[in-house]
């Protein structure tokens, strides 16, 4: 008996026509729907950039196009293994030698891979205060401190209604971030921890903004 190119199905001979014919018939149309069993459905997704994923062995599944500019990452913890990321999350950052009270204080963090992006934005509220030194930051999640680079970005520190200030930003080690003030005195710039008075007194309104990227443990 002749088979099909592709499948391998089995296919009437000339003779079968004649003797067995209705019978060639039904081993190829069974041949077929075994066949058939085993393919996905083109009717499994229903929008544009919908992909197919599976969420256990030999079981497909639909996942729905993601929002405009999201990226695909594995997560386990989904059905399929793979959520739509881009999206920031917000957190509240713990400072070191710093006395929050009243002031803004907020944050978000964004992981690409293996590398994590954070804004922080601090508004010095009437309570704020600056108790020692060196001032320190959370990160939100732990950093690699085996890295050979520790600069992770720049400050932002305004002196309301005066003057802007440059900062830099260092890993500090695994769980935080060391924020310094760009001093400009001597012959060369050089950096110079934020006090209570440096890069000026700080008051309400004052605001320390900073921008970072560095690689996840």
């Amino acid at each position: 008996m002749a088979t099909s190119p592709i499948y391998s199905w089995p296919e009437p001979d000339n003779t079968d026509l004649v003797k067995n014919g209705a019978l060639a018939i039904r081993t190829m149309g069974n041949a077929i729907d075994t066949t058939m069993a085993t393919m996905i459905a083109k009717s499994i997704v229903d929008a544009k950039g919908d992909i197919i994923a599976a969420t256990a062995n030999d079981t497909p599944a639909r996942l729905a196009v993601g929002t405009n500019t999201f990226f695909l990452a594995a997560a386990s913890s989904q059905a399929t293994g793979l959520e739509w990321a881009g999206a920031y999350t917000t957190f509240t950052p713990t400072w070191t030698n710093l006395v929050v009270g009243n002031a803004t204080n907020t944050g978000r963090y964004l992981r690409i891979g293996n590398f994590v992006h954070v804004t922080y934005r601090l508004v010095f509220g009437t309570t704020t205060t600056i108790t020692g030194n060196p001032l320190r930051v959370n990160l939100p999640q732990t950093a690699n401190t085996t890295s050979n680079n520790p600069y992770a970005g720049g400050a932002f520190i305004t002196d309301a209604g005066t003057l802007n200030y440059e900062g830099f930003v260092v890993i500090g080690g695994g769980d935080n971030a060391l924020i310094m003030a760009t001093n400009s005195t001597g012959t060369y710039s050089s950096l110079s921890n934020i006090t209570a008075t440096v890069p000026f007194t700080w008051t309400t309104t004052d605001e320390l903004c900073i921008s970072i990227v560095y690689e996840k443990a």
